[in-house]
């Protein structure tokens, strides 16, 4: 689910990219993306009819707008209201949820470091689109500069191998670059335009991991609110409740490590 921040207009906006990005997945690689039905707990049935139901259907909405937008051929299920009884009967192991009511808003799923690797791969098959060559993929290497025409147009970039401690820079001659740094993206900005004003907004989220047997497979549990204001999820990742938050705001770092 896309939680937003900042300006509603800009928000708007990347939650349109983001469902668009969505439906592309759902019918390029459907065998790495599934359906998953987040529940809203609340113990006030006027909650969930006239805020939590409504709100997920708002969401569906400008999802359904973006898919008859396009050409893909996919969907995904609206929102729907759960009964008490229906609640204690699909989240039998959740008892602090029974006694309560529940709205249901169908989201996405994504394995997304199998959907990296399946990418990198397939970009390495020559031929895989006809007559075109395959890519060459390296891990480990360093781009230490931009390479530029007697215009200042960058033609590639300077690497370096940081596995072989006797390595020498060598030049990569490229027609287009791509910046996908993610959340250094302003350091390769700024390597190619020192003066560039950074635009990058890093922050953090922290996750855990339980043992099995929590919750059903596809599904998943939204607390809108946590004594923090922040929202919190639990959903369902290869059977076991991985615990989530919104993020925070941090300082970019190379070296991750648990807080």
């Amino acid at each position: 689910m896309c939680f937003l921040q900042g300006d509603p207009i800009e928000s708007y906006k990347l939650l349109r990219e983001t469902l668009n990005e969505r439906n592309y997945f759902l019918q390029a690689a459907p065998y790495l993306i599934k359906e998953l039905n987040l529940l809203i707990p609340s113990k006030s049935l006027f909650w969930t009819l006239f805020w939590y139901w409504p709100g997920a259907f708002g969401y569906h909405l400008i999802y359904l707008k973006q898919l008859f937008a396009s050409d893909f051929n996919v969907s995904i299920s609206g929102p729907s209201i759960m009964s008490r009884s229906k609640v204690r009967r699909e989240y039998p192991e959740c008892k602090e949820l029974h006694g309560g009511y529940g709205a249901v808003m169908s989201e996405a799923q994504m394995s997304d470091s199998r959907m990296c690797l399946n990418t990198l791969f397939t970009a390495a098959v020559s031929d895989y689109i006809p007559g075109m060559q395959g890519a060459t993929l390296a891990n480990y290497t360093e781009m230490l500069s931009f390479t530029k025409d007697a215009e200042g147009k960058i033609t590639g970039a300077r690497c370096i191998d940081t596995l072989d401690p006797n390595a020498k820079p060598f030049e990569i001659k490229a027609r287009v670059v791509v910046n996908c740094a993610g959340v250094h993206a302003d350091e390769i900005r700024q390597k190619a335009e020192p003066s560039a004003v950074p635009r990058i907004v890093p922050s953090r989220g922290t996750h855990l991991i339980f043992k099995k047997g929590l919750l059903k497979e596809n599904t998943g549990i939204i607390v809108p609110e946590t004594t923090d204001g922040r929202l919190l999820f639990i959903i369902n990742y290869y059977g076991h409740p991985m615990v989530g938050t919104t993020d925070e705001f941090c300082d970019a770092t190379h070296f991750c490590e648990p807080t």
